[in-house]
C-alpha cells in the first residue's frame, strides 16, 4: 500500500472535541439527543493522529463503538440498530450455507478490524470472510496485517444510517477485494480493480452462483420467517426450486 502522511492534529471549529486517551467516547455522543436505543447515532471527529485513533480504539470503555478512521477523520458509530445486526447476521448465515453446500472451506471473523497504519485507514465491517486466501491464515489466532498477512476476500456492509464516512473507499485503499453492501432492501457487489477502484459487479467472484435474489427477499421477508423455513427457502433456491 502506498504510504500516506499522518495528518496534523487540528480542530475544525464547530466539531466534536478529541479527549485525550485513554478515555471513554462515550463523552462525545450528543447530549441533548434523547436515548433512542431502535437508532443509531454517529459521530465524526476531525483531526485525529493515527496514535490517538489507536489509543481510543484499544481502550476498553469504547469496545461498543464502531470506528472508521481515514487519514485524519474518526467516525464513531456510538450505537448499532436491532435491525442492522439483524440483517447482519442473517446475510452471514446465508453466506455460510451457501460455502456448505458448495462445499467450500472459509473462516468467518464477524465485525473484524481491517487496518493499514501506512495508507492511515481502518475500519470494522459487519461481517469478513477469509475464502480464497483461508489458507494463509488456517491456524492463526491473531491476523497481522502488519507482518503480510491477507486482508479478508469478502466484506460485508450493512447500512441502515447514512454513514458520514466513504467507506467503501476505505475499503478499496485496504485492498479488500470484494464488498457487498446491503441498504434498503437491495444488495450491491463491488469488486476491487486492478486500479484500486470499486466497480459494481452482477455477480460474486468469491461465491459464484450465490443467489442474490432469493436472499434479498428472504431478507425483506425475515419477520415473518421462522430460522429453519429460512434455511429450507433458501436451500430450495439454491436447488432451483
Amino acid at each position: 500500500m502506498p504510504a500516506v502522511a499522518d495528518p496534523p492534529v487540528h480542530q475544525r471549529p464547530g466539531s466534536p472535541q478529541v479527549p485525550s486517551p485513554p478515555l471513554s467516547l462515550d463523552s462525545v455522543a450528543d447530549p441533548a439527543a434523547e436515548p433512542r436505543p431502535m437508532l443509531e447515532q454517529r459521530v465524526l471527529l476531525e483531526g485525529v493522529s493515527w496514535e490517538t485513533f489507536r489509543a481510543l480504539r484499544d481502550e476498553p470503555a469504547n469496545d461498543h463503538i464502531r470506528m472508521t478512521y481515514d487519514r485524519g477523520r474518526l467516525e464513531l458509530l456510538m450505537t448499532v440498530s436491532s435491525s442492522h445486526g439483524e440483517v447482519s447476521s442473517l446475510l452471514g448465515f446465508l453466506i455460510e450455507q451457501f460455502l456448505s453446500e458448495t462445499d467450500r472451506d472459509w473462516r468467518g471473523l464477524g465485525d473484524f478490524t481491517v487496518e493499514g497504519e501506512d495508507v492511515a485507514r481502518s475500519l470494522e465491517g459487519d461481517e469478513s470472510y477469509y475464502i480464497a486466501n483461508v489458507e494463509a491464515i488456517r491456524g492463526k489466532t491473531r491476523i497481522d496485517f502488519d507482518a503480510g498477512d491477507p486482508v479478508p476476500d469478502l466484506s460485508v456492509e450493512v447500512v441502515v444510517s447514512n454513514p458520514m464516512l466513504d467507506k467503501p473507499a476505505v475499503y478499496a485503499a485496504l485492498g479488500v477485494r470484494e464488498l457487498w453492501t446491503w441498504r434498503n432492501d437491495a444488495v450491491t457487489v463491488r469488486t476491487l480493480s486492478p486500479e484500486g477502484a470499486y466497480e459494481e459487479s452482477e455477480d460474486s467472484p468469491s461465491l459464484p452462483g450465490f443467489p442474490f435474489a432469493a436472499t434479498v427477499d428472504l431478507l425483506r421477508r425475515r419477520a415473518e420467517l421462522t430460522k429453519p423455513e429460512l434455511r429450507r427457502a433458501f436451500l430450495a433456491a439454491l436447488s432451483g426450486e
